[in-house]
């Protein structure tokens, strides 16, 4: 499945794999928010590492995303670490972070998910490992 969704104790992880459509992200997205596991007090993890997807997305389908995901944010603190080591999914995803402060979700970019691990628990102030 190219857009799956796990959650590893506090952290709700998102990952996006190969080829897929905004609308599988959204979807996924959204069935992770209603599963009835959802953990309190989550953290979002979202890894576009192996995503073969998001050299061919326009800003303004980038900036759709963020628009649904940021409404129920609430769910997850409003808080959102991205994992993308490759350049231009870097860029990317930045641009999608910037997006995203637009309805209030705090978004950071990293290289690993050790760094974004990292930063998930400094804001939270409490452990999110895996």
């Amino acid at each position: 499945m190219p857009v799956s969704y796990s959650f590893h104790g506090r952290v709700f992880r998102l990952d996006c794999v190969a080829e897929y459509t905004s609308e599988e992200l959204r979807r996924t997205y959204a069935a992770a928010l209603d599963d009835p596991n959802f953990p309190p007090n989550a953290v979002f993890l979202l890894d576009v590492t192996r995503s073969e997807s998001l050299v061919g997305r326009s800003s303004e389908d980038i900036r759709e995303t963020a628009g649904v995901l940021g409404p129920r944010a609430g769910k997850f603190g409003k808080r959102c670490a991205i994992v993308a080591s490759k350049d231009v999914y870097y860029g990317l995803m930045r641009m999608a972070g910037a997006f995203g402060e637009a309805f209030g979700v705090a978004t950071a970019v990293f290289r690993t998910e050790k760094e974004a691990l990292e930063w998930l628990r400094d804001a939270s102030q409490s452990d999110c490992s895996p």
